[in-house]
């Protein structure tokens, strides 16, 4: 198997298991994943890799779709994100969108999440990357418990 090339850590310097989360809000993996890392071979790396890029794939896809193709095209051309795969692409794209205050229809993208609410004065680029963010956050937790708790 070729393992893709990745940075060296998913870190994003934002870690909540200092806190005591079982799941760290930046980055999403496991507690003890954080903390094992630097003692990981390759396999067991790209397996933590796949999955947090596997939840961020379905979360992006249920939560975000294409109003203007074109213009998110000429986005990410505009913000020069050359990612292979459209939901990575989306995903920092919305980053960049947050750091610059700019809508999602800017960017020609919508939240089609049934339960996706906005206030007049909130910026949906925002609210849209903490609604991804907290469901991955969700599914990581669900996967620990069903992967590794041990019933007594």
């Amino acid at each position: 198997m070729a393992l893709k090339k990745r940075r060296p850590t998913p870190c994003v310097g934002i870690c909540s298991t200092t806190f005591g989360d079982l799941v760290c809000r930046g980055c999403k993996r496991f507690s003890h994943e954080i903390v094992d890392w630097n003692s990981y071979d390759d396999a067991q790396k790209e397996t933590v890799w796949e999955r947090l890029e596997t939840f961020k794939k379905q979360v992006v896809g249920q939560i975000v779709r294409f109003e203007d193709q074109a213009l998110f095209q000429l986005a990410i051309e505009t913000q020069k994100i050359k990612e292979p795969e459209d939901y990575q692409a989306i995903y920092l794209l919305l980053q960049r969108l947050v750091s610059h205050s700019k809508t999602l229809s800017f960017a020609g993208l919508e939240n089609v999440s049934p339960d996706f609410e906005i206030t007049e004065g909130e910026i949906d680029s925002l609210l849209t990357l903490q609604q991804i963010d907290r469901e991955i956050v969700t599914r990581s937790r669900a996967y620990y418990e069903r992967s590794y708790k041990v019933s007594a």
